[in-house]
């Protein structure tokens, strides 16, 4: 019996490769068909990739022939053996070769992983210290915070030492007040304290308190007129590998690597930044040595580990291949998946590819309720466009002798549009064969989320899996950012994924996905809340394996889509475009989410989109 199964394995493993053969010809061909209707369109190309294509139409139909006759030779042997006048093609599930060809395509969608990799091979040269002026200070005065005090006043800065809770008003009137003391010269943030659950609602007012406090000195930065050089210093006491190892209860403070990336980026130029993660096995005297040191290491990247043997770790992401052979899955048909933001846009074209390849119970969550009201006519039906809907609202509104009324005939047209997708994203999961439920709710309500996962669980069954794909984005340059928007954004990630954990049996978890984000891996402009709750997530997954190792924890870091976004439109894909990105498509995309779970989910973290290194 085994050497029969062994034969049937091969069987599939060779016709796969066969297959890979194929379309690997396949894609080389649709490649140089448009190379030449480039040249007949009168463009051109260089002599080197001419004489490339050349050779590849020389050699490569012969080694490719090659190739085949010898699969097709083994596939012939191997199904004589088992007895078969053929090799069964069909299976339970769909082997997408989506990243085994072609992968030094800059063209080409890739999926990477994160890894942690040593960086001490980095050239030292003058410290980051300002020669003079405040540093203000924001964290716990513990045995580091007082170190750190007394080492920053060595080296002539005068400390102010930051109150943990303040709203906007009083982060002015703090930076204002030590503006008249004298030359503020940067700002240095501790992540050690309110880490544990129980100090949750304290770690959250303690970020507002740190977005806000970074909002008014960038504030006071750009109003000055001098060439000084300002430092960004924050510190946190993960692991030393940049919460990697998941064994740390610090890994909230994963956001704050988040908003040293933008402040970076949206500085550029103008400011020192830096987030070092220490193991807090180390001793304090070590740990301001390891300051010191970092402070002298000038590189291109802001976040560093520190581990006890005084090794340098920073983050680093590594080419893999999504290619389902076996279906690894964990779900199965007894299972209730939840799904957060899945009823339309991206996280819905996901959850539909999914269903085609598993079998389980979704439950989605939106913030919309369904409405008869709502609901296609024959007129609606014919109106795919956002502008058309306004128009014919706008007509049947004046019918009805309502006037002026251009917020309700947005509203209106929004609505009728957003509850047919949910509608067809429900039906669509149905004609797979798979059960759907829908509970109309918001994330961020904590007492709200308690009931209606309590129904839920009561009315559909145990949740075993939950993928949380909510997200909102409201950019704005840091200096610009108004701290209402601020929580929204940071809300829908952190308190979003806090109110659905919350409230699930994590030791009965098979797997968590989380939606996080491209900016959060490399740090965006204008996205400082998003870029600070999606690096939340990301650290979230780590924490989630090692402490729940029956749960597949993974955070999928999405490049920029091309199509199902919360804001995707005419302008921003050309903002994107000159920015670098290549965007996702929509079917692409969909099929690396279903992949994964085919996988196994094998990764904590991931990277989907064309490179390895953010856009110019």
């Amino acid at each position: 019996m085994k050497n029969h199964m062994d034969r049937k394995q091969k069987i599939y493993v060779h016709q796969q490769q066969a297959d890979a053969l194929n379309a690997y010809w396949k894609s080389q061909n649709q490649k140089i068909s448009k190379l030449e209707d480039f040249v007949k369109q009168g463009g051109s190309i260089s002599t080197e990739l001419n004489q490339v294509v050349e050779e590849f139409q020389r050699n490569g139909m012969t080694a490719y022939e090659q190739l085949m006759r010898g699969q097709q030779v083994l596939l012939s042997c191997l199904a004589q053996t088992q007895g078969q006048g053929g090799v069964e093609k069909s299976s339970p599930w769909a082997n997408e070769v989506i990243d085994s060809i072609d992968l030094n395509d800059p063209e080409t969608i890739k999926r990477r992983e994160v890894q942690i990799t040593l960086c001490d091979d980095v050239v030292r040269g003058e410290s980051a210290l300002p020669e003079s002026g405040i540093i203000l200070m924001l964290g716990e005065e513990d045995a580091y915070g007082t170190a750190m005090k007394k080492y920053l006043e060595a080296h002539g800065l005068n400390i102010r030492h930051i109150p943990d809770f303040l709203d906007e008003e009083e982060a002015e009137k703090q930076v204002a007040a030590a503006a008249q003391e004298g030359e503020i010269a940067g700002l240095v943030v501790l992540g050690n304290k309110y880490y544990s659950d129980e100090e949750r609602d304290h770690y959250y007012d303690y970020i507002l308190t740190i977005a806000t406090l970074i909002k008014r000195v960038v504030i006071h930065i750009r109003a000055q007129k001098t060439n000084r050089q300002w430092l960004f210093l924050f510190n946190t006491f993960m692991d030393g590998k940049l919460g990697m190892t998941g064994t740390s209860e610090y890994y909230h403070y994963g956001t704050l690597s988040g908003m040293a990336k933008c402040i970076a980026i949206e500085l550029r130029g103008q400011v020192y930044v830096k987030e070092i993660d220490f193991d807090p096995a180390i001793e304090t005297e070590v740990m301001i040595e390891y300051l010191d040191d970092e402070l002298r290491c000038h590189e291109a990247f802001q976040e560093v580990g520190r581990t006890a043997d005084g090794r340098r770790h920073r983050l680093t992401s590594v080419l893999t291949k999504s290619v389902v052979t076996e279906n690894l899955c964990p779900l199965k048909e007894e299972d209730i998946l939840l799904v957060s933001g899945g009823s339309r846009g991206v996280t819905s074209s996901c959850i539909i590819e999914l269903a085609k390849r598993v079998k389980c119970t979704f439950v989605i969550l939106g913030r919309a309720e369904i409405l008869e009201e709502n609901n296609d006519d024959e007129e609606t039906a014919e109106v795919s466009e956002l502008k058309d809907m306004k128009t014919l609202m706008a007509k049947r509104f004046k019918a009805q002798g309502y006037k002026g009324a251009f917020t309700a005939i947005e509203k209106k047209a929004r609505a009728v549009l957003a509850q047919r997708d949910m509608l067809n994203t429900f039906e669509a999961i149905r004609a797979t064969g798979n059960r759907v439920h829908y509970y109309a709710c918001d994330v961020n309500d904590r007492d709200g989320m308690k009931d209606v996962l309590a129904r839920i669980q009561k009315e559909v069954g145990k949740i075993t899996g939950v993928v949380h794909g909510a997200g909102i984005v409201a950019d704005s340059k840091i200096w610009n950012k108004d701290m209402k928007s601020f929580r929204r954004v940071f809300d829908t990630k952190y308190k979003g994924l806090n109110n659905i954990m919350d409230n699930v049996d994590k030791e009965a978890l098979k797997l968590l996905v989380m939606f996080s984000s491209l900016s959060g891996y490399f740090g965006n402009d204008g996205q400082i809340d998003y870029v600070a709750g999606n690096e939340y997530m990301d650290k979230y997954a780590y924490y989630m394996r090692e402490k729940y190792p029956n749960c597949r924890a993974v955070a999928i870091n999405w490049g920029a889509w091309n199509g199902g976004m919360m804001y995707l439109d005419a302008v921003y894909i050309s903002t994107l475009k000159e920015k670098g990105y290549i965007l996702i498509p929509l079917e692409v995309g969909a099929n690396y989410f279903a992949n994964d779970f085919l996988m196994g989910l094998p990764s904590a973290q991931i990277l989907i989109n064309n490179t390895g290194n953010p856009p110019v």
